[in-house]
């Protein structure tokens, strides 16, 4: 039995919890909440009230981070430190100094490390990427995602600085990561604004993105609209959509949409998931564990550190500015300032 201990005891942990106890092999072993919190019930043999005693668990094979974004770097370093294999909900870390900390710590430990974009996993994502990258249906010259949902302003995660909050950070990492995912050419130019709170946490961004091959890309996130919330790429010789991106069980493929033409349906391509889709990641990461990797082939430490670099572009060309680009280690998990607001809701 793989036992995973979880970092934090919010809305996101307890999704993750959800997947793990209904794969068989692994189970969630211990949970430790330093805010005490627990509300979304999650079921564990163990409870520990700090991440230290968590990481020193020795029946503990991984842990997955599930806490709020400033609180990435100060849990995974302890995670590293104790040896333990680590897996940390996007985006990893704040900034790119944050993450070349982390990766140093995981090179110098020789322990498995990984960011946990699920969606890289999921057999939809993947075919996707099969299909663009095989021009299967031709050659990408178009891609588009949105991602967006009006959040209430009582999560204060979403709309506080000091909390990491921001549509980028917490929705818009899914667009920009399966866009390198699926396109997997180097971007030549972007351009990217922000609609703006006075606190510099943004609430509605757009990218641009031109990419080496000619292809080209529009991506858009919000916290304060809904948004249609699908993947599509053009190519010269179809149209591949899907509806909800980051958790899809469906590509529709067009016929290019030529002379105005309505009924362009050709094909529905369907996939199933197992449980609610976080199994994937997770029993990806119990394969490099077993097998000895530092790193999952499908979301390598130059994947993040490539995604992290593009996020941290966007929003200095955007104006997104939160107190740790001035202080990249400056928090801690007894951090005050934190205090009862360090899981994701």
């Amino acid at each position: 039995m793989f036992q995973w201990g979880i970092m934090g005891g919010g809305n996101i942990s307890s999704q993750f919890a959800a997947g793990i106890e209904k794969t068989e092999g692994m189970s969630v072993y211990a949970l430790a909440s330093q805010s005490g919190r627990n509300g979304f019930g999650i079921k564990a043999e163990k409870y520990y009230a700090t991440y230290e005693d968590l990481a020193a668990d020795p029946r503990v094979d991984a842990v997955y981070v599930g806490t709020i974004h400033p609180q990435h770097l100060p849990c995974v370093r302890i995670c590293l430190e104790a040896g333990k294999p680590v897996l940390c909900e996007k985006p990893i870390a704040m900034n790119t100094g944050e993450l070349e900390e982390m990766l140093g710590l995981a090179e110098k430990k020789q322990t498995f490390f990984m960011e946990a974009m699920w969606s890289r996993y999921l057999p939809a994502v993947r075919e996707m990427k099969r299909i663009a990258q095989e021009e299967i249906y031709g050659k990408v010259q178009y891609l588009h995602i949105t991602f967006g949902s009006q959040i209430p302003k009582e999560v204060r995660r979403i709309y506080e600085a000091d909390l990491g909050g921001g549509a980028l950070l917490d929705v818009g990492v899914y667009g920009v990561n399966l866009a390198d995912y699926w396109l997997g050419v180097k971007e030549k130019e972007i351009h990217a604004w922000a609609q703006k709170l006075p606190n510099t946490v943004d609430v509605y961004t757009g990218v641009q993105i031109l990419y080496e091959n000619g292809a080209a890309a529009d991506l858009v996130f919000a916290t304060d609209r809904k948004l249609p919330n699908s993947g599509v790429i053009v190519t010269d010789k179809a149209e591949l959509v899907m509806p909800y991106f980051w958790r899809p069980t469906e590509i529709l493929r067009y016929k290019p949409n030529g002379n105005f033409a309505s009924e362009r349906l050709e094909e529905r391509l369907s996939f199933s998931l197992k449980g609610n889709g976080y199994p994937h990641e997770a029993l990806e990461v119990k394969r490099c564990v077993e097998e000895g990797l530092l790193e999952s082939p499908d979301m390598t430490w130059e994947d993040s550190r490539r995604i992290m670099t593009l996020l941290d572009e966007i929003r200095r060309q955007s104006g997104i500015r939160y107190p740790q680009d001035e202080t990249p280690s400056g928090y801690t998990c007894m951090s005050k300032k934190l205090d009862n607001h360090n899981e994701r809701d």
